[in-house]
């Protein structure tokens, strides 16, 4: 049977429903767009502080952490206190390296991995979504630690380790997610295709029987005599 074709209302409709979900689509990049930008605007203004504004700030942090870590530490020593501070000070000021260099990652993968999705309809390899945040964030964490010599605080090959590091973890965690939320949806979309291609093949019975029928209408065409035509007068 041939199929109706579809009224212009329907299509019309169709067309309308596709446009405002790329619209949505694109409003959904641009608020990641957003965050992505805000993270990196706050990343450098943090390198803008000088060295005594940037120690004020960890110092505030460092003493909040160790009154959860330690909460008898008044009551220590004046050289137990010192070396507290020291590695807790220098624990949190690694420790904010990579965490927002790790949220940098998993929003720069997160924007690629939804426009390849949903924008691009999956029409570029998916380890550019993880290779490009890469590369971009790293580069990112090298001229943040270039700004910092203009702000008397100096540059440490270090941080650049560290950021990095945060980097990957951030791509790593956002494209697991992603893998483990596609795998049981490929698999129903691949079960529901495979259930439609089926078809159902003949048994060896059923081709015996019908090669033995085409045999037998074969042998009674050709047995069947001529047709003559009756004698005219």
């Amino acid at each position: 049977m041939r199929k109706k074709p579809k009224s212009p209302s329907t299509v019309t409709t169709a067309q309308t429903r596709k446009e405002k979900r790329v619209g949505l689509y694109i409003g959904i990049a641009l608020c990641i767009a957003f965050f992505v930008v805000v993270n990196m605007v706050i990343i450098f203004a943090f390198s803008a502080e000088d060295r005594e504004e940037s120690g004020t700030r960890s110092e505030s942090v460092t003493a909040f952490v160790i009154r959860i870590i330690y909460p008898d530490f008044d009551h220590m020593s004046c050289d137990d206190q010192l070396t507290i501070k020291d590695s807790t000070h220098h624990f949190v000021r690694k420790t904010a390296h990579f965490l927002e260099y790790a949220l940098l990652g998993l929003l720069t993968s997160c924007l690629l991995l939804f426009i390849r999705r949903y924008l691009f309809h999956r029409k570029f390899e998916r380890w550019k979504t993880w290779l490009y945040p890469a590369v971009f964030c790293v580069l990112y964490a090298v001229t943040d630690e270039v700004h910092q010599i203009f702000s008397n605080r100096g540059a440490s090959a270090k941080d650049v380790l560290i950021d990095a590091v945060g980097v990957i973890c951030g791509i790593l965690f956002i494209q697991l997610i992603v893998m483990s939320v596609d795998r049981p949806h490929c698999r129903r979309k691949n079960g529901k295709r495979n259930k439609k291609g089926k078809t159902k093949l003949p048994n060896e019975s059923d081709r015996v029987e019908n090669t033995e029928n085409s045999d037998a209408l074969c042998e009674s065409e050709q047995e069947e005599p001529p047709c003559v035509p009756p004698d005219t007068v």
